[in-house]
């Protein structure tokens, strides 16, 4: 490099590197050498090695606001921990893998010591009681006795809270027929097992019929009632209904059904959970107006809207007005409807669904699904 010495033009003794990239830093590497500290990464700062200058391992954040904490986040990153407006905060370690955190003080393991009864405490370590009257910090007047005795109350005071009511005769751990109303149960004992009901405001009985042992729950009655509609519930252990009824099998068509008459038009289905057992035995006295694809309509609940999957039911047929080998059944998904398809020669896959013309005025099915229902 050319430079003056203060009368002529001379090269200098020092060296600078031939190129430099965008954002490089000039510094002397050596005596009389000139070298250029390539760009850091984003958020990297210049620090010295106690040699030469070179950008850190560590990176800090752009910007900072009033009253920011840094820390170290990560190895070689510093975080900013923004200031907590509210009152009474103080940093504490429960932030991700114990980084710092602004918290409030945990009662139950953040304190040390003994809160005295003039800060809301009780100014003891432990609730050891020598004597009532005696807990640190308390009194109670007119009250002696310790733990190993019986309380002893210098007066005869009324317990307003909670309210027992009055015991019939004797001290309170001896008397007999404290009733619901004052607090008690009415009985005097209760059969091992059994589930305690209340059968009148006056008493509470044990289910000599009903009983659990901590692992089975015994029904002696037999018997388990399920509300008329049904309480849903997501859980896939959970039995959530049980219903037995009957609903009108209808012989239709997936383009229309009308005019038809039943000499028999039976239905009855049993619901467990979601699983429907739906049996129909419908029987044509006049076939009306049965349009495109034969179906049996009406199921008493709506199937499961799930892609693939159908149901398929057993079938018994009589009176077609068209002969067939076999015919089946199957419910569509998020329908009340099944399908009527079979057919009329042996094959190894293929089925026909029935239309209008295969249909008599006499025709009859008898027909058994199950299938899942939507709730």
């Amino acid at each position: 490099m050319v430079r003056s010495t203060g009368t002529l033009p001379a090269y200098s003794t020092f060296t600078i590197s031939d190129t430099f990239a965008t954002g490089a830093l000039l510094h002397a590497s050596t005596t009389d050498t000139v070298t250029a500290l390539a760009v850091g990464s984003a958020g990297q700062v210049v620090r010295s090695t106690g040699t030469l200058p070179a950008y850190s391992t560590f990176t800090i954040p752009d910007t900072y606001a009033q009253g920011d904490l840094l820390y170290g986040s990560a190895t070689n990153v510093l975080t900013a921990l923004a200031k907590n407006a509210s009152a009474t905060r103080y940093l504490a370690n429960t932030g991700t893998s114990n980084n710092p955190a602004w918290a409030q003080v945990v009662l139950t393991d953040g304190v040390s010591g003994v809160l005295p009864v003039a800060n809301g405490g009780t100014n003891a370590s432990s609730a050891s009681i020598t004597a009532f009257n005696n807990i640190t910090g308390y009194t109670a007047a007119g009250a002696t006795g310790t733990t190993s005795t019986n309380l002893v109350f210098s007066t005869s005071p009324t317990l307003v809270t909670p309210a027992l009511g009055t015991p019939a005769s004797g001290v309170l751990t001896n008397c007999t027929g404290l009733p619901v109303a004052g607090g008690g149960t009415g009985a005097t004992s209760f059969t091992s097992d059994a589930i305690l009901t209340g059968n009148t405001t006056s008493a509470i009985v044990a289910e000599s019929t009903l009983t659990y042992d901590g692992t089975t729950l015994t029904l002696g009655g037999g018997q388990i009632a399920f509300p008329a509609t049904q309480a849903a519930s997501a859980g896939s252990n959970t039995l959530d209904d049980y219903e037995e009824g009957t609903w009108t099998p209808v012989i239709g068509g997936s383009g229309g059904t009308s005019g038809q008459t039943y000499s028999v038009q039976v239905g009855r289905y049993v619901k467990i959970g979601k699983i429907v057992i739906a049996t129909a035995f419908p029987v044509l006295s006049a076939k009306g107006t049965i349009t495109d694809s034969v179906q049996i309509q009406g199921l008493p609940f709506t199937a499961e809207n799930t892609t693939n999957l159908v149901s398929v039911g057993v079938n018994r047929w009589a009176n077609l007005a068209t002969n067939w080998v076999y015919i089946d059944v199957y419910v569509d998904v998020n329908t009340t409807i099944a399908w009527v398809e079979g057919a009329t020669a042996a094959a190894a896959s293929a089925s026909t669904g029935l239309t209008t013309t295969d249909i008599g005025d006499t025709s009859r099915f008898l027909v058994t699904m199950i299938y899942r229902a939507a709730a």
